[in-house]
């Protein structure tokens, strides 16, 4: 089920100079870690974020809107996140760069390589919220003219 997207706070809307919304797609089937993930991603960088369940899902909202960021879970019901974020290089292969795995199944030596080899940072749960911020901040920091 997709959650409302999150609204812009009025501190944002008063800033001076061009504005940048960053737009976050959370796929995970926890619902608990899916609503964590979204609030530290609004907290700490003032994005928009939609949040689904599963892989399909995210498929169909990524083919049809644009996101600053991905984060994904691995393992999930329907599509995993690996299968999504194959299928999401085929139709909308810009985003592919623009994703990052979270998962609680690290460990896996051949899944670890895939991901490796497709270069696509993997945060292992559980995590701080200091690290998650970390690694999304290079995709939410960028310039407007970026």
């Amino acid at each position: 089920m997709l959650e409302p997207a999150a609204e812009e706070t009025p501190a944002a809307s008063r800033s001076s100079g061009p504005t940048r919304s960053w737009r976050v797609l959370v796929v995970e089937d926890e619902e608990g870690v899916r609503g964590l993930l979204r609030e530290v991603l609004v907290m700490r960088f003032n994005c928009q974020v939609d949040t689904v369940g599963n892989g399909a899902l995210a498929l169909d909202l990524a083919g049809a809107g644009q996101y600053d960021l991905i984060v994904s879970d691995i393992r999930m019901p329907e599509m995993s996140g690996t299968e999504f974020y194959r299928r999401l290089r085929e139709v909308r292969p810009e985003l592919a760069g623009h994703f990052v795995f979270v998962t609680g199944h690290a460990g896996e030596r051949e899944l670890e390589e895939e991901i490796a080899r497709w270069n696509v940072p993997l945060v292992k749960k559980p995590f701080s919220m200091a690290r998650l911020a970390d690694v999304c901040q290079p995709f939410l920091t960028r310039s407007v003219a970026a």
